[in-house]
């Protein structure tokens, strides 16, 4: 299929910005690839509005993942969050496929604990030059030094049996921070359900500059853009300089 051009592509933008540590970056960053679905990990509840209005966005949903200690140790609320400019086919959606022993309740995080945030994946359906796209959002198992360990393991198994087993995905577009580093089980168990749309030669979406282990040069390439067969994805591109992690750009067209 010949992408010279692409109008009729859904942009679609997958972003860890953690927190609010680097929003000033994010005007010019959206004003340039204006995204018609962006998506969104570590984004705190608070600024989720100031976002859609940035991106001209119509339609937004936020899921809560954690609490965390913000100024003045005042507990701020953070999640997934899904912005659309594209009209909806059905209403976003959610479902928490790790919840930690909190009785219902948001945990509260603690720093470099793996089981103090619950794990969950939301997903919008849009429509889009007469087609329908169905796009996923997901933060998944933080692991010390990008190891495979037997929690993320399972929570990769829990996460793809929902996938594999819910009447709800018959095509997906699958975007977010996976913390699993390409090369490694986790995200192989993903490449065996879909196709890894980040190009080969990326090693790493981990931003040089801006993340805190940028002096260690690591590479590790943890946000992703899987996707079924129904959808044919162009155009990616690895964009630094607007959070820790890279933004992962795309044009995607139906099939």
């Amino acid at each position: 299929m010949d992408h010279e051009f692409g109008e009729d592509a859904l942009r679609v933008v997958s972003l860890n910005i953690e927190g609010a540590n680097h929003f000033e970056l994010l005007p010019d960053f959206l004003s340039k690839w204006k995204p018609h679905v962006l998506c969104l990990q570590e984004a705190p509840e608070y600024v989720v509005s100031r976002i859609a209005k940035l991106l001209g966005a119509t339609q937004t949903y936020f899921v809560p993942t954690l609490y965390r200690e913000g100024i003045g140790g005042q507990p701020l609320l953070e999640g997934l969050a899904l912005f659309s400019t594209v009209p909806l086919v059905s209403a976003p959606r959610h479902f928490y496929y790790v919840e930690q022993k909190t009785k219902g309740l948001i945990p509260t995080y603690r720093l470099g604990d793996p089981d103090s945030y619950n794990r969950a994946l939301a997903w919008v359906s849009v429509s889009h030059g007469g087609q329908e796209y169905l796009v996923a959002n997901f933060h998944h198992t933080w692991t010390q030094n990008g190891d495979a360990t037997p929690e993320q393991l399972v929570d990769t198994a829990l996460l793809l049996d929902k996938l594999q087993n819910s009447a709800d995905f018959p095509h997906l577009l699958l975007c977010g921070d996976s913390n699993a580093p390409r090369g490694l089980k986790a995200h192989d168990l993903f490449c065996e359900r879909y196709t890894d749309h980040i190009p080969p030669q990326v090693k790493s979406t981990l931003d040089p500059v801006l993340h805190r282990t940028a002096a260690q040069k690591l590479e590790r390439m943890v946000d992703v853009l899987f996707a079924t067969p129904h959808y044919d994805v162009f155009g990616v591109e690895v964009v630094s300089g607007v959070s820790d992690h890279c933004a992962i750009v795309a044009k995607v067209l139906r099939r």
